[in-house]
C-alpha cells in the first residue's frame, strides 16, 4: 500500500494542475482518496451495469430457473414454492406464469 501512495504522489506532483491534491492525499490518506475516486467511478458505471443486468443476466437466469424446474419433474412445484418462500423478494418466474388474484375486492 505504501508503494501505491508513493506512485500516486509522484504522479500528482508531476501534473501541474493536480499537484494541489497532494496535501489532501497527505492529510486524509490514500484510502479516503481511493474511496472518493471509487464512488465517482461507481456513479458513472452503475447505470450501464444495471442495463446489462436487466437485458442479459435476468432473462438468462429466468431461462436457467425454468429449465431447472422442468428437469426436476414432479418435484418442480415443491422446489419452486420453497425457493419463493425462502427468497421472497426475488422474482425469477417468467411474466406469463400463473399468479392468483386476491379475493379482496373481487365481489
Amino acid at each position: 500500500m505504501a508503494a501505491m501512495t508513493v506512485i500516486l504522489v509522484v504522479l500528482l506532483a508531476s501534473h501541474p494542475e493536480l499537484r494541489l491534491l497532494i496535501p489532501f492525499v497527505d492529510a486524509f490518506g490514500i484510502d479516503l482518496f481511493a474511496m472518493l475516486v471509487g464512488a465517482q467511478i461507481w456513479s458513472y458505471v452503475s447505470p450501464i451495469l444495471l442495463k446489462i443486468y436487466r437485458l442479459l443476466a435476468l432473462p438468462l437466469m429466468q431461462k436457467i430457473y425454468t429449465l431447472t424446474i422442468y428437469f426436476l419433474g414432479i418435484a418442480g412445484p415443491y422446489v419452486d414454492e420453497t425457493f419463493r418462500t425462502r427468497f421472497p423478494g426475488c422474482e425469477l418466474r417468467p411474466n406469463n406464469s400463473f399468479k392468483p388474484t386476491p379475493l379482496r375486492g373481487a365481489a
